[in-house]
């Protein structure tokens, strides 16, 4: 079984989790998905693991921050792979995007975790799914960087050519190590 745990805000970051969980079925594997909001797993039968950590207000979740601290020695041992969900991430800014992996790297620094994968993708916004404070806030944003939603106020921005090449490179991974 391959963990695939998030903390998804709007749901963009849910998205993601599900794409990993529906390429880790394309090649055998029986994944579980689990918002660490909601609940926190143990790692007793998983092969391999896959955090999705959105950056919300230029930080990860706590919760999530506090579950790998007090998994990461079984983190450690098993596959495990991060990819670190922000709208800074490849926006072709250098800037913003060294802002993305500091994103990253201070997690990893914090955490102690050492994945044996890690990624920085460019998230999503979903309009639809805020509350009125930080949906005003986004789409400002989004209009100071001449950003566009759909009619229902999304806008995907994943890179998802580059996600899935992670997500196989990660499974192998996992097929490698557990035989």
């Amino acid at each position: 079984m391959i963990l695939i745990c998030h903390t998804s805000h709007e749901g963009h970051t849910a998205h993601l989790a599900q794409r990993a969980a529906d390429a880790g079925k394309a090649v055998g594997f029986e994944p579980q998905i689990v918002d660490l909001r909601k609940q926190s797993p143990t790692l007793d039968t998983t092969q391999g693991v896959l955090v999705l950590a959105s950056i919300h207000m230029g930080k990860h979740d706590q919760k999530l921050t506090s579950w790998v601290q007090d998994n990461k020695a079984k983190l450690q041992s098993l596959p495990s792979a991060l990819v670190s969900v922000s709208l800074s991430a490849d926006s072709g800014e250098p800037k913003r995007e060294q802002e993305a992996e500091d994103y990253l790297r201070n997690f990893l620094d914090q955490t102690g975790w050492q994945p044996d994968h890690s990624l920085s993708v460019r998230g999503g916004i979903h309009l639809k799914n805020m509350k009125l404070i930080p949906r005003l806030f986004f789409k400002r944003l989004m209009r100071d960087q001449g950003l566009a939603a759909d009619e229902q106020g999304d806008a995907d921005f994943t890179d998802y050519s580059e996600f899935d090449r992670f997500l196989v490179g990660f499974l192998e991974d996992v097929r490698k190590r557990n035989g």
